[in-house]
């Protein structure tokens, strides 16, 4: 497969009129509803584990351009950034790895075939209306690498009548962004399209005062749903396309220590799905779906190809379940049946590299989930079987239960689960031949862990309050064992990692045209003792919103990272990174119907600092842009 087979299969996907999500509901109905927080979109009251929605205002409010710093904002949730626009951005969330957590976008896993880990660089915010996190081990509903949780990416559905937008915004480090949207009816249906683009000379990553590594983002999304037998038949349909090229530094010499060279990284990514769901007399419903990821990476040293790999995974979904009432209490059981096969190819440059470099993986799967509630109590109970032609079947479950006292507005809740990771076909199999060596017997990575919580909400100040508690322990954790010689290979560690720490929330309303939401998380992360790195033990945030006259808009945020420890290659030795403290802002002026001008900074204080040893990151930022809606 080539690049240009996959740019074909891209514009084949968005031609179709294209859709949204796991469901047909509107962004309306969506926001008493979390997808991901069963295996049937569910209200967000009704979860046991520890869930939080980013909806369009807090998204605007920031102001960010890629949705790896709105996630900044969240509770449980460390960024490590590899350097300034584009660069490696990896997302931890409860101290998990970065290939431990399931990203769902429009309802199709979007992780790499290749390591699981989904790569955020690409992921801009134009056109996403909402993201939703439920942490901590979630297997039994989403399978392989949900240990830390799942984060799910929903963009904007059609409807109504027409409507247009655009938006464009410059500024600092000659970085120029734009994005467009046609949505509406079509005839019984809804269907929208946006494209948005991203372009920047960028920073010298080396920080050794060479050329500028700059990055080029383009995306286009699609979505497109209809009745086909009113809602006993809906056909939903949805596509995106993500084309990037980030240029970056390398350590040639191996002291640990980037060199200013030319590199580059060359992605083109395609999501796709297709899905035919109804809703039946007597509160039965089903769905059917096809999910489609490609991904095609290509890297480049000095202008010369270096090496390449695709990946391919192929979903199947069938589900099918009951809504109601008996026995004076709300049910429901969904009963879900999956197939998937992923295939990868991998061209490491090197002439008879081997036949291990081609390889396919297929998991079946079966699993129920079932929810419960009657007068204050909940109930939500799932558990999953995998069969897997290369590892060991494996059975993952979890249990919670939660507790409401409408008298004082408050819920508690606590939930048990397990959560498996199954090994990377680079940890399997290689990548650079003679130089990372695969392991073909790898174990999976199993975790189990357990968290109590408490919602409270205060009526009279119109403030949502959030408090939990969460411990795991990991067993066979992967890691990267490094040999003399610079050769190194793929191992399970005999060892139990333990993760624990306090995840608190609050979103205050005081004013119809004024929102504060922050997030504080309180973070231990040990490996037979020892602290892991990238994993601050201390992250918070606030995020504010304000509309002081009708024309005018204000956002605001600040997120702190405490000290965190990172690996020196050059000395092997393990150091402490400072915190720091990133602000934010944008302000907004509607100068005529439709028409506003925006002027947004990012890393305001003029921060120094850094997220991974050795890359340099950006300093203070402004940017201007006007946008339009009709």
């Amino acid at each position: 497969m080539t690049r240009t087979l996959l740019t074909s299969t891209a514009l084949a996907l968005l031609a179709v009129p294209p859709a949204f999500a796991q469901t047909a509901n509107t962004s309306e109905e969506l926001d008493e509803l979390i997808v991901i927080g069963a295996l049937d979109p569910i209200p967000l009251e009704d979860v046991t584990s520890s869930a939080t929605i980013i909806g369009r205002d807090e998204i605007a409010a920031r102001g960010d351009a890629f949705i790896s710093d709105i996630l900044r904002g969240s509770a449980g949730i460390a960024v490590s950034q590899s350097g300034g626009f584009g660069g490696l951005t990896q997302v931890r969330l409860r101290g998990s790895e970065a290939n431990q957590t399931v990203v769902l976008i429009d309802g199709v896993e979007a992780s790499s075939p290749f390591t699981g880990e989904f790569e955020f660089a690409n992921l801009q915010t134009a056109n996403v209306e909402r993201i939703e996190i439920l942490r901590g081990e979630q297997s039994a509903l989403w399978g392989s690498d949900a240990i830390g949780g799942v984060i799910n990416i929903v963009t904007r559905p059609g409807g109504g009548a027409p409507s247009y937008s655009a938006a464009v915004e410059a500024g600092s480090f000659n970085t120029v962004r734009g994005s467009a949207r046609i949505a509406g009816r079509v005839g019984k249906g809804r269907a929208s399209l946006s494209a948005s683009a991203f372009d920047s000379d960028g920073i010298d990553v080396s920080g050794q005062g060479g050329e500028k590594d700059g990055f080029e983002n383009l995306t286009l999304n699609g979505s497109f749903a209809y009745p086909l037998l009113g809602k006993a038949a809906r056909l939903i349909l949805t596509g995106r396309y993500q084309d990037a090229e980030a240029q970056s530094d390398p350590d040639i010499d191996f002291d640990g220590a980037l060199d200013n060279a030319d590199r580059l990284r060359a992605t083109e990514e395609v999501f796709g799905r297709a899905a035919l769901k109804g809703d039946l007399d007597g509160g039965f419903f089903y769905e059917g779906s096809a999910g489609l990821t490609l991904v095609d990476a290509e890297n480049y040293a000095d202008g010369a190809f270096d090496n390449a790999s695709i990946g391919r995974r192929w979903d199947f979904e069938g589900k099918a379940g009951w809504r109601g009432r008996a026995l004076n209490a709300d049910h429901r059981l969904v009963a879900l049946v999956e197939s998937e096969t992923e295939m990868f190819k991998n061209d490491g440059g090197i002439p008879g590299a081997g036949e291990n470099q081609k390889q396919e993986i297929t998991n079946d799967a079966v699993a129920l989930d079932y929810g419960f509630s009657a007068g204050p109590a909940l109930l939500n109970a799932s558990i999953r079987r995998d069969f897997n032609d290369r590892f060991d079947n494996v059975t993952t479950w979890r249990v919670g239960a939660g507790w409401r006292f409408a008298a004082i507005d408050g819920k508690a809740r606590a939930s048990v689960g397990e959560g498996v990771t199954n090994p990377g076909v680079f940890e399997l199999f290689g990548f650079f031949p003679g130089s990372f060596v695969g392991n073909p017997d790898l174990q999976p990575e199993n975790s189990t862990g357990w968290e109590i919580g408490w919602d409270q909400r205060v009526d009279p100040l119109n403030l949502d309050l959030s408090a939990t508690y969460f411990e795991s322990r990991l067993e066979n954790e992967i890691y990267t064992a490094f040999n003399p010689d610079f050769t190194s290979t793929a191992l399970n560690r005999q060892t139990e990692s333990e993760r624990n720490g306090v995840e608190l929330e609050a979103s205050w309303r005081p004013l119809e045209t004024l929102f504060i939401d922050g997030a504080l998380t309180l973070l231990e992360s040990d490996e037979n003792g020892a602290e892991e790195i990238r994993r601050p033990e201390t992250t918070g945030s606030l995020t504010a919103g304000w509309r002081p006259a009708d024309r005018w808009r204000i956002g605001a945020s600040a997120d702190y990272v405490g000290d965190q420890l990172d690996t020196d290659f050059s000395t092997g030795q393990t150091i402490t990174l400072d915190a720091y403290t990133l602000v934010g802002a944008v302000v907004g002026y509607e100068f005529a119907d439709g028409w506003e001008a925006t002027l947004r900074g990012e890393n305001l204080l003029d921060e120094d600092y850094v997220d991974v040893i050795g890359f340099e990151t950006q300093g203070a930022a402004v940017f201007a842009g006007l946008s339009w809606k009709g």
